[in-house]
């Protein structure tokens, strides 16, 4: 809603807190239908494309971790 509203200080507040508090890809949600938006109105997204929001790890046992190719 902030987005859309062009409250933009709003929005870079509310990245600033997921990064440093919800550092977690749960919140990966938020942004997948806005991050276009974001980038088009210059909000900076820095720590966001930095931080583990978009990163997910999954434990399979039988994928090797290394391979020789």
């Amino acid at each position: 809603m902030a987005i859309q509203n062009n409250q933009l200080t709003a929005a870079s507040c509310i990245l600033e807190y997921i990064t440093k508090y919800q550092n977690n890809y749960v919140s990966s949600y938020l942004f997948e239908q806005n991050l276009i938006t974001l980038m088009e109105k210059s909000v900076p997204l820095t720590d966001l494309l930095n931080s583990d929001v978009f990163v997910y790890q999954f434990d399979f046992d039988e994928w090797p971790s290394t391979h020789q190719d």
